[in-house]
């Protein structure tokens, strides 16, 4: 079940016993390790995204258990982090990729790369979120039916995916990345790929 979709939630919160959980502390339990599960089932979709809310949920069952939160401060956070991956709220991402979930997690994977390579966050995140939809678009131009079977049409997309690397990111924006950096962002934009791109 969807524990970020709200009507499964409600409904999940009602067969585990949220509702008559008799402390603030239980419900705040049943609500963190129902939201940890889900987080753990869809983490290949944006890796980057829900590894940060995965910490962010058991920084908060570790703080109260080491008694740094208070029940009601315990429940507030974990229900105030399931409302924020349910919504894909996404403070860290530019404006002009917020729209786009699928360019937002491949935002997510690359941008590292770039921040080791320039400490300027807005270039970072400029260049970043431009290359993220430049591999939106490699995939979308060279989208076909059983896509994942068919190595010619996946090759494509790569190459589609590498000239952008050498042609924008190096060329015009002289960003130097290794050839390793590219086949290695190419590589985990794929495994990003496959799970919004079904055949």
């Amino acid at each position: 079940m969807n524990v970020f979709d709200d009507g499964t939630f409600s409904m999940i919160k009602e067969e585990r016993g949220v509702y008559q959980a008799k402390t603030a502390a239980a419900r705040a339990d049943i609500i963190a390790h129902a939201v940890k599960r889900t987080i753990t089932k869809t983490m290949d979709k944006d890796p980057a995204f829900y590894e940060k809310f995965s910490t962010l949920i058991q920084d908060a069952i570790d703080d109260f258990r080491k008694q740094r939160l208070s029940d009601l401060d315990y429940l507030q956070k974990v229900s105030a982090i399931r409302d924020k991956v349910a919504n894909s709220q996404r403070d860290d991402v530019p404006e002009s990729i917020r729209d786009s979930d699928e360019a937002s997690a491949y935002f997510g994977a690359i941008k590292p790369c770039f921040t080791d390579l320039d400490s300027r966050k807005s270039r970072v995140d400029e260049v970043a979120a431009e290359t993220a939809l430049a591999i939106k678009g490699a995939l979308e131009k060279n989208w076909k039916v059983d896509f994942w079977s068919d190595s010619d049409a996946q090759n494509a997309a790569k190459n589609a995916m590498d000239d952008f690397f050498y042609e924008v990111v190096k060329e015009v924006h002289g960003i130097d990345l290794s050839s390793e950096q590219m086949d290695e962002m190419i590589g985990q934009t794929m495994r990003i790929a496959k799970f919004w791109r079904r055949s």
